[in-house]
C-alpha cells in the first residue's frame, strides 16, 4: 500500500507534526502498519485547528498550528525528504483600485 500523507489531516487526527519527535512518532506508527517508507506523496497544508481536534480546516503553510518550524522538520526528516509534497495554494487578493 502506498500513502499520500496529508499534513493537516494527520495533525487533526492527533499526530503532533510541530517537531521532529512528533513526526518520528507518526512514522514509527506507520512502520508498525504499512510502513513509513510507503509515503510516496504529501499534501502540505497547515491547520486552523489544534492538534487532535478532528476538524478538517486547512490553512496556509506557516499561518496555522503546525507552523513554519513543523514544516521545516517535516522536510528535513530522512524518511520524508525525497517525498514530493503539493499544497493547496490560496492567494490573498490585493485591491488593485482604491475604494
Amino acid at each position: 500500500m502506498k500513502i499520500c500523507l496529508d499534513t493537516q489531516h494527520a495533525f487533526a487526527a492527533g499526530y503532533d507534526l510541530t517537531d521532529f519527535e512528533g513526526i518520528q512518532a507518526m512514522l514509527d506508527e506507520l512502520d508498525a502498519g504499512p510502513g513509513g517508507a510507503n509515503v510516496v506523496a504529501g499534501h502540505a497544508n497547515d491547520s486552523k485547528q489544534v492538534c487532535g481536534s478532528g476538524v478538517d480546516r486547512h490553512d496556509n503553510i506557516g499561518d496555522g498550528f503546525i507552523g513554519e518550524a513543523g514544516f521545516a522538520a517535516i522536510m528535513r526528516n530522512p524518511v520524508l525528504s525525497d517525498v514530493s509534497f503539493f499544497r493547496s495554494a490560496r492567494f490573498r487578493r490585493q485591491r488593485t483600485r482604491p475604494g
